[in-house]
């Protein structure tokens, strides 16, 4: 059973995402405008369905209601396990959003549940206790990554992108907003696009194609800049291409290089781009670890990335399977340092293919997706330990349920909702 609580847009945009997992989805702000009947729908939903957890993970609505949703689940219900999950903290917003909720609030959580061993430290540093908290890293299905050279040269063609090894390709994939730099990742491809046209190595050099996934409130500007030093374009998924650059400046443009832009992507589609892909390239302010670089190093992918977070737990100094830089006081630094790592892997050919190889071997021993849900579950069960040990401790009165709690007139069912259409499965 899945519950949706988000506002506006964003309540529906991975509806689609969920439901190929389960029919049993619920989105909230479409049928209650009322976080109150949001509630109380939330908790007719726990008592029929009776699930063995309850999983809190990014829901403003859900993190303030626990202490009490979790107090009428246990005294009229049964003891039913919740846990928080994050991946990671976001300074920027309430002291660390909602790890530091998830912190706050430890105490109506059975387990909390997070995505790396940096952000385990970060919360026992602000007063979690270290039993509460597990690390399962999110892993991959690696299987569904494995590279198929045949397909991922038929979708270079699809793109117009060259086939030969010295055709390389670099991805930012990811949101393109502050977060993840992408002015510096723009001004370290231009500046090593201008050290690397041709006249390096004899002019043995490859093509460069650099591909960029996604969307955000930054995009136009990137493509404004990109356009005004390299040769930029948007291409459809069909590989049909709309220039954006003005080509009377072409003559300016280094040799052999090429932006595209190619918009969000289908999540089948963006493995397919990770798996033709080279290098990605992703120098963000923070992350937890992002789940592309899983996927890319799954893919054989070199990794060029910010040391921030947990990600050094997936890419370590020891096993040479990608490149992690640390954060500079000066953007001029940092932007420095990234073309100075991307230049490194463009002129070493054996260098990027060793890193690829490793990055792979990496996912296949320690960051497998079995291991994550292995993790998951070993978590849930010691939830339940902690669940029915603390129903035992509450002292319980009677079964009762709040007339706004109340099963026998679940809230959609009320007068004040007759209007909204029954919510589906109940």
């Amino acid at each position: 059973t899945i519950v949706l609580t988000t506002y506006g847009a964003n309540s529906y945009k991975f509806e689609g995402e969920f439901l190929a997992l389960s029919d049993d989805v619920h989105v909230l702000p479409r049928w209650f405008p009322s976080k109150y009947d949001r509630l109380d729908y939330v908790f007719n939903l726990i008592a029929i369905r009776r699930p063995s957890v309850v999983f809190i993970s990014n829901s403003w609505m859900a993190f303030e209601a626990v202490h009490e949703l979790r107090r009428e689940v246990m005294e009229t219900v049964e003891p039913i396990p919740f846990l928080a999950y994050s991946h990671m903290e976001t300074m920027d917003w309430l002291d660390g959003g909602y790890s530091k909720m998830a912190v706050d609030q430890q105490k109506d959580f059975d387990k909390i549940v997070v995505a790396s061993n940096h952000l385990k430290q970060w919360m026992i540093s602000r007063g979690a206790e270290n039993s509460k908290v597990d690390v399962c890293y999110i892993g991959v299905d690696e299987g569904k990554l494995e590279v198929d050279h045949a397909a991922a040269i038929a979708e270079r063609k699809t793109y117009g992108i060259g086939t030969s090894d010295k055709d390389i390709v670099v991805l930012f994939a990811g949101r393109i907003v502050e977060q993840k730099q992408p002015f510096v990742f723009q001004e370290a491809i231009t500046s090593v696009a201008k050290k690397y046209d041709g006249t390096l190595n004899g002019g043995d050099r490859p093509s460069v194609t650099v591909v960029i996934a996604g969307h955000g409130e930054d995009e136009d500007e990137l493509r404004r800049r990109m356009a005004s030093s390299l040769r930029t374009y948007y291409v459809d998924e069909n590989g049909k291409r709309t220039s954006l650059f003005d080509e009377k400046n072409e003559d300016n443009f280094p040799a052999g290089w090429t932006v595209l832009f190619c918009g969000g992507l289908h999540p089948a589609r963006m493995q397919m781009l990770l798996k033709l892909s080279d290098i990605i390239f992703l120098p963000s302010q923070m992350e937890g670890i992002a789940l592309v670089l899983y996927e890319a190093m799954a893919a054989e992918t070199a990794v060029i990335g910010a040391n921030v977070g947990g990600q050094a737990e997936l890419i370590s100094e020891d096993c040479d399977c990608g490149v992690l830089l640390s954060r500079r006081k000066q953007k001029s630094e940092e932007v420095d340092a990234y073309s100075s790592a991307l230049l490194d892997l463009l002129i070493d050919s054996k260098r990027m293919r060793k890193v690829q190889l490793n990055a792979r071997a990496r996912i296949e021993s320690l960051f497998r997706l079995e291991t994550a849900v292995d993790c998951v579950v070993n978590s849930i069960e010691k939830a339940q330990i902690s669940a029915r040990h603390a129903a035992a401790s509450l002292s319980l009165s009677e079964a009762r349920v709040r007339s706004s709690f109340s099963l026998d007139e679940p809230v959609w069912k009320k007068s004040a909702c007759k209007d909204l259409p029954q919510p589906f499965g109940l």
